[in-house]
């Protein structure tokens, strides 16, 4: 991840939440991996990277206002 307070607060929701990191559909809005991604923390899921560009870590370029999913099609959204 890219600062270990990200890494810190992501531990302290999955043991809050556990059942948000698995078998779950998360959409990630941001989602262009620089240094280092939650992505990772997600276990067997459907996982949706929106950024601005195409890269490590996206897998829909676009703003992320305009993404077109049906309204609770995502479990989790960060």
């Amino acid at each position: 991840m890219a600062h270990p307070e990200q890494a810190e607060f992501f531990n302290r929701v999955r043991a809050s939440y556990p059942a948000a990191f698995e078998h779950s559909r998360v959409l990630e809005v941001g989602s262009l991996d620089i240094n280092g991604s939650v992505r990772d923390m997600f276990r067997e899921c459907e996982y949706v990277g929106v950024d601005l560009q195409l890269g490590p870590g996206v897998d829909l370029a676009c703003q992320g206002q305009l993404v077109e999913f049906a309204s609770g099609h995502f479990d989790t959204a960060i």
